[in-house]
């Protein structure tokens, strides 16, 4: 399929100027060919197209740090994509990934990963040695967070509504750069003790769970309320 390509002003984080291109919604099965000569490409969305995989080429997009990949028909990350190392936001949304490939650690930038609406039912241990900031996981199909979630040092936002959660594990209190804690529509019962660790904690939503600890009333009332009825009881 033949699509006219417009580039447009895009700004990297160092503030230099380089381009962007929207592809969103042109039908596409594969990327035009022209985009891989493109040296100075830092924003490509291709949301809502056909895309099932990625040719080799793709490691020329050097600069690139911004990639919507939303609404495709993806049921794996082809691994080169994990050679884009200039890559800082990585949309994924509604595709059909179940797991992500380990060399997803090796995109060091990469500060906002989302994964909403996909097919994972555990959660994928090749995030946890990454420098996210910022990971979206709603309406998956997780049971359980892992352990070893604590590796994730950076992580300033999680979301995970929309799950099958039973709890929150108690290695969350060694995540010290957290701030929000998006959680709603869980089978959440019980907090675990250690959130009285975050220091930087601003938000923790629960609604649509079944929370009796603390009581969803207490939840209510944000961090703080939380905080001291978990240390007081």
């Amino acid at each position: 399929m033949s699509v006219s390509i417009e580039y447009e002003p895009f700004i990297n984080r160092q503030g230099d100027l380089g381009v962007g291109v929207d592809l969103d919604n042109y039908g596409l099965s594969a990327i035009p060919k022209e985009i891989y000569g493109q040296r100075n490409l830092i924003g490509l969305n291709l949301g809502r197209n056909r895309i099932t995989e990625f040719p080799r080429e793709v490691v020329n997009l050097k600069k690139l740090e911004n990639l919507i990949l939303s609404d495709n028909e993806m049921e794996s990350l082809p691994d080169v994509l994990c050679e884009l190392d200039e890559l800082r936001v990585l949309d994924l949304r509604r595709n059909k990934l179940t797991d992500l490939p380990k060399e997803i650690s090796d995109l060091q930038n990469l500060r906002e990963l989302w994964l909403d609406s996909n097919a994972f039912s555990t959660f994928p241990d090749a995030l946890c040695t990454s420098e996210i900031e910022e990971l979206y996981l709603r309406n998956n199909g997780l049971q359980e967070l892992p352990e070893n979630l604590s590796k994730l040092r950076c992580l300033k936002v999680l979301v995970v509504s929309g799950n099958q959660l039973s709890g929150l594990p108690e290695c969350i209190g060694n995540m010290v750069q957290l701030e929000e804690i998006w959680a709603q529509k869980n089978n959440i019962s019980k907090l675990p003790k250690t959130i009285t660790k975050l220091p930087k904690l601003k938000k923790i939503i629960l609604d649509g769970n079944p929370v009796t600890y603390p009581p969803m009333g207490v939840c209510r009332q944000g961090v703080k309320a939380i905080k001291q009825y978990l240390t007081e009881n």
